[in-house]
């Protein structure tokens, strides 16, 4: 399969708009997550921050073949100056994201915490941070229990989730 044009804008289409208030298509939960967020404006890349790393071109694929979907137009090219911000924006918000997740961490794990720690500070970028997370509150889950879990989810999600 060719990779999608990052710059490539979809909307839905009339069946996509049947499927999301009947919901009787079976699609997965990735599929409708997307055809909740195709608008006619947001980008592939913007779409691509919803999923897993890898998994958006699969998914708009199987969208667009089923007919929930249609291409609609491309974003405009970002220029230098843009897209600097967006990697500033993007830098602090993971050192933000690992300095949560640490603290958590070592609540959460106590004198354990410091192997965390480090997995944390390694990570290369947030999609890394969030498979070591995932990880990490297996483990807590495990080892303290979903009390422990909800704790450290409520701190964590609105970290992972926003956009840089």
């Amino acid at each position: 399969m060719t990779p999608l044009d990052e710059r490539q804008i979809f909307a839905a289409t009339p069946q996509g708009a049947d499927e999301l208030r009947s919901g009787a298509g079976g699609l997965s939960h990735g599929e409708r997550r997307i055809l909740l967020l195709v608008d006619g404006r947001r980008d592939v890349q913007a779409l691509s921050a919803v999923v897993r790393s890898g998994e958006i071109d699969a998914l708009v694929a199987g969208l667009e073949t089923k007919g929930l979907i249609a291409r609609c137009g491309r974003s405009a090219t970002r220029d230098a100056a843009d897209q600097l911000r967006q990697e500033s924006r993007e830098r602090a918000m993971l050192t933000l994201a690992k300095r949560v997740a640490t603290e958590v961490m070592e609540r959460e794990f106590g004198a354990g915490g410091h192997v965390w720690a480090a997995r944390i500070e390694d990570a290369a970028d947030r999609e890394v941070l969030r498979h070591v997370l995932r990880d990490g509150i297996d483990a807590l889950s495990l080892r303290a229990g979903e009390t422990a879990v909800q704790r450290s989810l409520e701190a964590l999600k609105p970290l992972l989730s926003a956009r840089g």
